[in-house]
């Protein structure tokens, strides 16, 4: 949800002065494309304003269409056919072999406030955005739905909606952790719209507060995590060299363990260098929902702290223990070794292998058709 809060907090800033602004959605995606649906990007009439959706090769267009939406108060859909002959033909020479659907609309404060509701909520939900409709369709485009995970709705559905299947799509959206494309209904009543999967910021939790910790502190700011660093001799000058945003506490981390709130959205970095404080934390974070647990060190050192837990507690940890961290990058520094770790992260969260690019095959960010497969 960062693209999404950077964008609320850019249009709270600009509304000020009376300006207006359309919000561009990326909806559908068929082929390749630079973005996943999903993609915002925020604009007014004088230009591009936060976000983007096509890489910067489809801005300049796009911001004539939200021209036309601003003069007109009136949302619409655009669609850009990046074939080879869909390329000639729009001068572009992006490169992207795909066919992409944005929708276009005003961004008043209505919508701001619905989606700042969206952007604070503290756990996964399903955002059903209606972009296309039929002539007797029992919704209107922009029209959204969140569904959460108990199957609840923040509103009521439009009579004559198909709520079952509605429900049904957001199930395999929440389950799969990956955003899809459905058409509803059929005939005049059918409508088209991107069920969104929307997840709060990982939640990082460091243990100790060296070099290391600070770098890695900085980048998780960058990335819009929840970082929180626990270590008995932070001091004053680790206050100074973190982004305010981190949280800090000075005490032993097993006195502390049940206020992190450490879920399966979390992930644990030890950057401690503490053997006995480390065997304590693997201890409690075996019994964990913990995804992603970073040790640092040697092998030597993480056989010789697996060595001191129980069979039980191996077996908890086998599959979310990462030691030593990180991806194998050639990283001496502490940005060079933070920037290893956040990448692994990355890569566990998105279910991938944290390989090269080049080695892949089909598309970089895998089909719509495959989202309900999970990660």
């Amino acid at each position: 949800m960062n693209e999404l809060r950077a964008i609320i907090d850019n249009w709270k800033e600009v509304s000020g002065g009376g300006r207006r602004s359309v919000l561009l959605t990326l909806v559908d995606v068929v082929g390749s494309s630079c973005r996943r649906p999903g993609a915002r990007m925020l604009a007014d009439e004088d230009g591009w304003l936060a976000g983007h959706i096509g890489g910067g090769c489809l801005e300049g267009d796009l911001i004539e269409h939200a021209r036309a939406a601003l003069q007109s108060g009136e949302p619409r859909t655009v669609t850009y056919d990046l074939s080879e002959s869909g390329e000639l033909a729009w001068g572009l020479g992006i490169g992207c072999p795909g066919t992409i659907v944005v929708f276009i609309e005003p961004f008043d404060e209505t919508l701001v406030n619905r989606l700042e509701e969206i952007a604070c909520l503290e756990d996964p939900v399903a955002l059903v955005t209606v972009f296309q409709t039929g002539d007797d369709t029992p919704c209107v485009q922009g029209d959204r739905w969140v569904i959460r995970s108990d199957g609840s709705l923040d509103s009521s559905l439009p009579d004559g909606s198909p709520a079952e299947e509605i429900a049904e799509t957001a199930g395999q959206v929440l389950k799969g952790r990956k955003s899809i494309v459905r058409e509803f209904g059929s005939g005049p009543q059918g409508f088209k719209a991107l069920v969104e999967h929307l997840a709060p910021p990982l939640k990082l939790v460091v243990f100790g507060s060296g070099q290391d910790t600070t770098a890695l502190l900085v980048l998780a700011a960058d990335l819009g995590w929840e970082a929180i660093v626990v270590d008995p001799g932070a001091i004053v000058e680790a206050r100074r060299r973190v982004p305010d945003t981190v949280r800090i506490i000075t005490a032993e981390p097993v006195t502390v363990m049940d206020d992190l709130g450490i879920d399966d959205r979390t992930a644990v970095v030890m950057l401690s260098h503490q053997f006995q404080r480390d065997r304590a934390l693997l201890e409690y974070l075996s019994l964990s929902p913990v995804p992603y647990v970073g040790l640092i060190g040697a092998f030597a050192r993480r056989d010789a702290l697996l060595s001191a837990l129980t069979p039980d507690h191996l077996s908890d940890l086998r599959g979310r223990l990462h030691a030593p961290v990180g991806l194998d990058i050639g990283g001496e520094g502490p940005e060079e070794i933070a920037l290893s770790i956040a990448a692994e992260i990355m890569a566990v969260f998105n279910g991938r292998s944290g390989g090269f690019l080049r080695d892949g095959k089909g598309t970089i960010h895998g089909r719509l058709d495959d989202a309900v497969e999970g990660t």
